[in-house]
């Protein structure tokens, strides 16, 4: 009876949060909406609810459909406000501070998230930024291997010397421009991520509207992110034991790959210090565990001892003869540990180092003479082949990996807020394909009017040299 009442409990709670009014998280204060077209407006309720929509002189009235969906279209207004909308069903939203005007969405790499403070000129531009009629939205940097219906961000902030500095450099200055030549608000959406490729801001259906391209989309797994990402770890395993002829065994108390006494003898070897993104780890993310052994006489063992690891990208948690000596985190930082006397013995000592890499290059790099083990006046040099074994697979689904994953999570939500036009700056993360970029970026373009339904509207970009 307990369980079953628990049960219905949660029914209720999950159809009460699903039946709540909602609205995408970029209709919010301060917002800024499109002059001179009709104004979709759109959002969730309970099934079959009645939704009413005010704004300015309009009253819209609408049903939601049986999976709690609705949409009106305000008539086309003009530059002006500001306004507030009133969105009323089974309880209200009031969103306030609403201005018309021109709204630009802003995408591409780091070219276009480049913020304000970073720019040219920076500290003039600041101090002279005081214009309550331009207003700009940053979008969070997400992924989806399906489409989206909404998106998270922070919301809407009018232009000022305290935020414009995070404002998209971009976008700013293009805003200032518009609006010395219109005098109407200039609303920006800031859906930028450095570093990505072309191919992640185009939807599936533009790929398979391609024949240069739709091979390519029917690739992409069709599985949610989460089974996308263990599928990737899967194989990341199977490739490692296939090229290192080792098994990974979840039952191994790696802990004791610490120890002096652990017979490290099956175990493959990489030279140090060499990031091994250029050895045999290539592509690899995560943890690996390092050791090495050292031969000392019984006077060696009576001296002030450091141990010098150079550097190592990106944390490191390090052990002679089983005792922690230190531990640092940041790929750059130089790693020098004390060696407490009594750790030292006679013969064979061993230097384990516990590496995290969680991205890019990995391992201990830097000059061969900074990689040595100082006894009193004695060194020993430590580069060369050390043993190694993995303890753990660090990877994730990046944005690059797949096709479609930032239009889904960070565009298609956006679909069909009336907008102007897009300004799109991106392409160096296609140089290596820079000739088929002839035929991606119109791709996208078409995809993206495609989807709006606004027409040919203007889509401004960059020529990168």
């Amino acid at each position: 009876i307990v369980n079953r009442g628990l049960m219905l409990m949660l029914l209720f709670m999950s159809y009460g949060i699903k039946a709540q009014l909602l609205l995408p998280n970029f209709f919010s204060d301060n917002m800024v909406l499109q002059r001179n077209i009709t104004i979709p407006v759109w959002g969730e309720a309970s099934p079959n609810e009645n939704v009413e929509v005010k704004f300015h002189n309009q009253t819209k009235k609408v049903k939601a459909n049986k999976a709690g969906k609705w949409m009106v279209h305000l008539e086309p207004e003009k530059a002006g406000g500001p306004y507030v909308l009133v969105i009323n069903g089974k309880k209200s939203i009031v969103i306030k501070n609403i201005l018309i005007g021109e709204v630009w969405i802003c995408s591409g790499q780091s070219n276009m998230e480049w913020v304000v403070k970073q720019s040219e000129g920076a500290k003039e531009a600041i101090a002279k930024a005081k214009n309550q009629f331009i207003r700009h939205i940053k979008i969070d940097k997400e992924i989806q291997t399906v489409p989206q219906s909404n998106l998270k961000t922070s919301g809407w902030q009018i232009c000022d010397s305290t935020t414009v500095v995070d404002f998209t450099g971009v976008g700013y200055f293009f805003a200032q421009k518009m609006y010395q030549e219109l005098k109407v608000p200039i609303g920006l959406i800031n859906v930028s991520w450095g570093g990505t490729n072309i191919e992640t801001w185009i939807s599936k259906e533009g790929f398979e509207s391609s024949d240069e391209f739709k091979k390519m989309i029917a690739s992409m797994p069709k599985i949610a992110l989460d089974s996308l990402l263990k599928l990737k770890i899967d194989t990341e395993y199977k490739k490692l034991e296939k090229l290192h002829a080792f098994g990974f065994d979840e039952k191994i108390d790696t802990k004791a790959y610490k120890n002096v006494d652990f017979n490290d003898a099956s175990w493959p070897e990489l030279y140090q210090p060499e990031p091994w993104e250029s050895q045999t780890l290539q592509g690899f993310d995560g943890v690996v565990w390092l050791r090495k052994k050292v031969f000392l006489t019984a006077d060696n063992c009576n001296e002030n001892a450091s141990l010098y690891l150079s550097k190592i990208d990106d944390e490191d948690i390090t052990y002679v003869n089983g005792v922690q000596i230190g531990n640092s985190e940041g790929w750059d930082i130089e790693r020098n540990y004390k060696i407490p006397k009594g750790i030292l013995k006679e013969g064979e000592n061993c230097i384990a180092v516990r590496v995290v890499d969680n991205g890019a290059s990995g391992g201990i790099y830097g000059n061969t003479k900074d990689l040595k083990l100082l006894v009193g006046d004695a060194v020993f040099p430590l580069d060369g082949k050390w043993k190694f074994q993995i303890e753990s697979v660090k990877a994730k689904i990046n944005e690059n990996d797949f096709p479609s994953l930032t239009f889904n999570a960070m565009i298609n939500p956006l679909i069909p807020y009336a907008i102007k036009g897009v300004l799109w700056y991106q392409g160096e993360s296609n140089e290596s394909r820079a000739f088929q970029y002839n035929k991606a970026f119109p791709l996208l373009i078409k995809d993206w009017r495609s989807k709006w339904r606004q027409g040919d509207y203007p889509f401004y970009f960059v020529q990168l040299a």
